[in-house]
């Protein structure tokens, strides 16, 4: 599979770090280069290819599903829909799956506005 994730950090990596256990292609960013260049080393060891991107954009282009941990509303509202966010540049038919912890009420009208 081609799965995108934005947002390495505490609670990020680790999940993203399962995904690199299984044969999928993962295109990731992270604002910090670190975590990046963890996963990256990481899944030498796995049947994954990565991708470190270095904008949201590249993500998007490159994934059928992506995997948004960050951390607030303003967070992702940016990586979603910002100018160079998620709904403007995925593939029809892709997937956004949301790990933040946001009020239903704000999904629910966030997405209802957007798509």
């Amino acid at each position: 599979s081609k799965v995108g994730f934005i947002g390495l950090g505490w609670m990020g990596l680790g999940m993203c770090k399962c995904l690199a256990r299984q044969d999928n292609e993962l295109a990731i960013y992270d604002i910090l280069e670190k975590p990046m260049d963890e996963i990256e080393e990481y899944s030498k060891n796995y049947p994954s290819k990565v991708l470190k991107c270095k904008t949201i954009k590249e993500v998007a282009e490159n994934s059928d599903y992506v995997c948004v941990c960050v951390r607030d509303e303003p967070q992702h509202r940016s990586v979603i829909a910002g100018d160079d966010g998620l709904i403007k540049n995925m593939k029809e038919g892709s997937y956004i799956i949301i790990h933040g912890t946001l009020s239903p009420q704000f999904v629910r009208e966030f997405f209802r506005k957007r798509v």
